[in-house]
């Protein structure tokens, strides 16, 4: 068999024996199954987030934190699971994942209404979740009011700088306005903006 893709050859099945072969030589459904997939991901943000995690209170039914999230690995989403510290007043949030470039909802679930701290868990209706940069996102319903921890974002000069004052480029985290209660369908990347109340919550992926 040639090696690389000079030959025109495309390679069908997950057996290579040519160490030459170029991902050029395989075809999609090759590609897919040699794609590792996880049962479990924790996905991390995209930008130095310091070294500890903070408290953040999430209470705005028209503000939607967003983050850039980077995921490494295939993984099928059944469940989202984050955790609540406290609870100023019960209520619902929902989280959604959109694509880097926020054309894409992949998708968007509600929480029941939460009234006691501890971890709480989303059904996910098994959607697939490919390797690449995501856009994360709580919004609080109505008069919710939760704590949850989060990832901070390293408050040093040139770091700041870098997630939120790129000319004309994203904002790596911060908060939208939306219609109260709403999850809109798209989100710009350059949209969101970052100040130092802004945070981003500990989620949690499981097949």
């Amino acid at each position: 068999m040639a090696g690389g893709n000079s030959g025109g050859q495309t390679v069908t099945g997950a057996t290579i024996v040519d160490a030459s072969i170029s991902l050029a030589d395989l075809d999609a459904a090759t590609i897919t199954a040699l794609r590792p997939v996880a049962l479990t991901v924790v996905p991390q943000p995209n930008f130095d987030s310091g070294s500890a995690w903070v408290n953040a209170t999430f209470n705005t039914n028209t503000a939607l934190c967003v983050y850039q999230i980077c995921i490494n690995t295939q993984i099928v989403v059944n469940k989202l699971s984050f955790y609540v510290a406290t609870v100023n007043t019960a209520g619902v949030v929902k989280m959604s994942l959109f694509s880097e470039d926020g054309q894409t909802q992949i998708f968007s679930v509600s929480s029941a209404s939460i009234t006691t701290t501890g971890v709480k868990s989303i059904a996910v209706s098994a959607v697939t979740v490919n390797p690449g940069i995501y856009w994360m996102s709580i919004l609080s319903v109505d008069t919710a009011s939760l704590v949850i921890p989060s990832y901070g974002v390293n408050d040093g000069l040139s770091a700041a700088l870098l997630i939120l004052s790129v000319a004309a480029k994203p904002v790596l985290w911060g908060r939208i306005t939306v219609t109260a209660d709403t999850v809109p369908a798209t989100i710009s990347p350059t949209a969101p903006v970052g100040d130092t109340n802004t945070n981003c919550p500990i989620v949690r992926f499981d097949n």
